[in-house]
């Protein structure tokens, strides 16, 4: 697997078909690793809203944890295809988010 993953040109992680709800998800991610001026708290600006959604909304969470409850997270093997892929992209449906985008989303967290 080593190998595979290190010798091609994209990988592309497929979390899973399309959920009301993921699109938003992803949008989040999206925004939250392209500007790390957003603040998760919403009494703060610029504060990170997605679809007039902030982290104070139970149904923005909801979409959040039922993301990264998707297996690809729970499986040991996903941490090669992440760390040995030359470019790395991350998509659920038609919702795109480069690998880059996702640490910085996780830094920014």
């Amino acid at each position: 697997m080593r190998y595979i993953y290190g010798q091609a040109s994209q990988v592309v992680v497929w979390l899973d078909e399309d959920w009301h709800g993921s699109n938003i998800a992803m949008k989040f991610l999206r925004r939250l690793g392209e500007d790390e001026t957003l603040h998760l708290n919403p009494l703060l600006n610029p504060s990170i809203r997605v679809n007039r959604l902030n982290l104070d909304s139970m149904e923005l969470c909801g979409h959040l944890i039922r993301l990264f409850d998707l297996p690809w997270w729970k499986r040991i093997w996903t941490v090669q295809e992440f760390v040995l892929a030359q470019k790395l992209v991350f998509q659920y449906s038609r919702s795109l988010v480069t690998r880059e985008t996702m640490y910085m989303a996780r830094k920014n967290f």
